[in-house]
């Protein structure tokens, strides 16, 4: 009769790196806005991003922190961009900015003068500008979980 010393380990961290807990609070709350916003269940959800119900149940409710590949699909799924899902505020109104760079805030302004097509390309190239910064951040802050053999 064999006696086993020692029992097979399973690695159940995540693929890849995780978004932090601060960030995930926002990722929680953004996430479960945005599903019901388009009228969408956690299974409908969990459907569209190719995760588990319970993954997307965990994450939504703040149990658990997900990989960035997960944040990437969840915002795929919603149309929206990584930095607003992680960043988007409850207030829907506009909030007053102040512009401290003088040559910025005279571009910004002259952004106005632009048709709607031209305004629309500028915040694609822009939000995917913030979104490349966000995630180097969130991949500097963020632990990462190396599997072993």
């Amino acid at each position: 009769m064999k006696r086993r010393d020692s029992k097979k380990r399973v690695d159940k961290s995540p693929p890849g790196p995780v978004i932090n807990k601060g960030v995930s609070s926002n990722l929680a709350r953004n996430m479960k806005a945005l599903r019901k916003a388009h009228g969408w269940s956690q299974s409908d959800l969990a459907e569209r991003t190719g995760a588990h119900l319970t993954h997307v149940n965990r994450v939504e409710t703040g149990k658990y922190n997900p990989s960035v590949d997960f944040v990437v699909k969840v915002a795929a799924a919603f149309g929206v961009s990584v930095d607003a899902l992680l960043n988007a505020q409850e207030e829907d109104g506009l909030q007053e900015v102040r512009i401290e760079d003088k040559d910025l805030a005279e571009r910004l302004r002259l952004l106005e003068s632009l048709d709607k097509e031209e305004r629309d390309a500028l915040i694609k190239v822009m939000d995917s500008m913030l979104t490349k910064q966000r995630m180097r951040q969130l991949l500097s802050e963020s632990p990462i979980h190396v599997s072993s053999p």
